[in-house]
């Protein structure tokens, strides 16, 4: 018996054999929008849409949060912000991952915000924005426990000092992660807490007033509402409960 002739690799991709469909509901994620604020009365939102709005679609997803009125959108990379501004996006779009050689005249361009955390991150920046002639706004990260980025306690006032000789630059905000803070034992995240208020004071202190102050992930939401007011903050940053997810 003659075994069948194969058949070609693209009839067998038209068959669809696996079809795939996802159903992303937006009157969810306003609902959700919504549980953060019930949660964080009087913060401002920043909706964390990296990862393609964690694989719901960043476009869609970042255009649904600014119509409902988000303070800023949060994404890991510059391509991801840069992505949502050719969709149309507008609202203030923050890359928490900060920069890196080659991007710094594109997050001027596109009105994107860096976070950073190095002293090259600093000058690069700085030349980007005085050579397009901008006063180009950035926030500053600081490790309160995390141990993965951010400059170091003993670092902020070197780094403050290195700031007043970059008058192109305009701290804008101030951050820092928590380490755990879905964690059954709180006082690590606590203890972050106060460490992020002494160091915003010394930021204060040197003459900088920053306008956006945040730490807080989905987990500090949920649980740690009274650290909001304890460390100064006036910003949350809520990624996986925008999805429907526990930490």
């Amino acid at each position: 018996m003659t075994p069948p002739a194969p058949q070609p690799l693209g009839r067998v991709r038209d068959q669809r054999i696996r079809p795939t469909r996802a159903e992303v509901d937006v009157a969810a994620l306003r609902h959700n929008l919504s549980r953060v604020r019930h949660f964080a009365p009087g913060a401002g939102v920043l909706a964390v849409v990296k990862a393609n709005a964690y694989g719901h679609g960043a476009l869609h997803v970042a255009r649904t949060l600014e119509e409902a009125g988000v303070a800023w959108l949060g994404v890991a990379l510059v391509e991801e912000g840069m992505e949502l501004r050719a969709g149309g996006v507008e609202a203030p779009i923050l890359v928490l991952g900060g920069a890196y050689e080659g991007a710094w005249d594109p997050l001027v361009a596109q009105r994107l915000t860096p976070v950073l955390f190095r002293p090259e991150h600093f000058t690069a920046y700085a030349a980007a924005a005085a050579s397009a002639g901008v006063r180009a706004p950035f926030h500053l990260e600081i490790d309160t426990g995390v141990g993965r980025t951010g400059i170091l306690p003993g670092e902020l006032p070197a780094t403050l000092e290195r700031l007043r000789a970059l008058p192109s630059l305009e701290l804008q905000g101030v951050l820092s992660h928590f380490a755990s803070s879905d964690a059954q034992d709180r006082e690590g995240t606590r203890a972050q807490a106060a460490a992020f208020r002494g160091l915003l004071a010394q930021v204060e202190a040197a003459g900088f007033s920053p306008g956006f102050r945040h730490v807080s992930n989905t987990g500090a939401v949920l649980d740690l509402q009274s650290l909001q007011e304890v460390a100064g903050l006036n910003l949350v940053r809520p990624g996986l409960m925008l999805y429907g997810l526990a930490p």
